[in-house]
């Protein structure tokens, strides 16, 4: 909390922005009691539950390719610059570290984005097998486009933290808050029929800067690492590396 307050804000702000549209629109129209005790809206809270089990293909993706393949490329290249490996080997090594990065953000849009438009193709389907109700089946389009935009904003934040962006990551979910909450709001008195726009518009808007600001950041990660890091320790990185590169 003290040493790296931005990983605290990134969680708070994540995490609020999951709920800050269910807890507004718990006194919207159509919201209920249970048994007087908890505030829920039996269409919003259930469109929403059943659109966050579709981005377990995100999740399966995250782990088994940008946690194995991307991450081999990204230690080699940390390891170069912690032992001192020479400028053309941080070079080379950075250059396909980026490569691979890109490729797997690539594929885990595809993945996710195919399965997205599967099941929206599909919801009429779904509305017969399940017999949800017209008004349940008419916000998944919304909740669907929503938690896909979320499951990006989600793995970005995680890719800023692997460089040690902790503002990039600290802003990214800041603006997915901060967004979900004030469109959530001004479209509230409009009723049902804008529910989860806020949500949608906020997670589109936060992984929008947030794949921006990982492009820029990325391209820079030596200079980011050799400025930000211990100048002690990293002033005998450097000696070394110029030294086999002198050699």
């Amino acid at each position: 909390m003290y040493k790296y307050p931005d990983l605290l804000f990134t969680g708070l702000f994540y995490s609020f922005g999951l709920w800050i549209s269910n807890w507004i629109i718990w006194f919207g129209e159509g919201s209920v009691y249970v048994e007087n005790t908890f505030r829920y809206h039996p269409d919003y809270d259930t469109a929403l539950f059943w659109s966050f089990l579709t981005i377990i293909p995100t999740m399966m993706t995250f782990v088994i390719s940008i946690e194995t393949r991307f991450y081999k490329k990204y230690w080699t290249f940390y390891g170069f610059i912690n032992e001192g490996g020479s400028l053309d080997q941080i070079k080379e090594s950075k250059k396909v570290m980026i490569r691979v990065l890109k490729e797997e953000v690539v594929r885990l849009i595809r993945t996710q984005g195919l399965f997205t438009l599967l099941v929206l193709l599909l919801l009429p389907r779904f509305v017969t097998w399940f017999e949800w109700k017209a008004d349940f089946f008419e916000l998944m389009p919304i909740t669907l486009i929503a938690v896909f935009s979320i499951s990006l904003v989600l793995t970005l934040s995680l890719l800023h933290l692997y460089f040690d962006d902790r503002k990039g990551a600290c802003v990214t979910t800041f603006i997915f808050f901060t967004v979900t909450f004030l469109i959530t709001i001004l479209l509230l008195p409009f009723g049902f029929d804008w529910y989860g726009v806020g949500i949608a518009v906020g997670a589109i808007l936060s992984f929008t800067y947030g794949g921006l600001r990982l492009i820029s950041y990325v391209g820079e990660a030596d200079f980011h690492i050799f400025t930000k890091k211990d100048p002690k320790h990293y002033q005998s990185s450097l000696e070394k590396i110029i030294s086999k590169s002198s050699n």
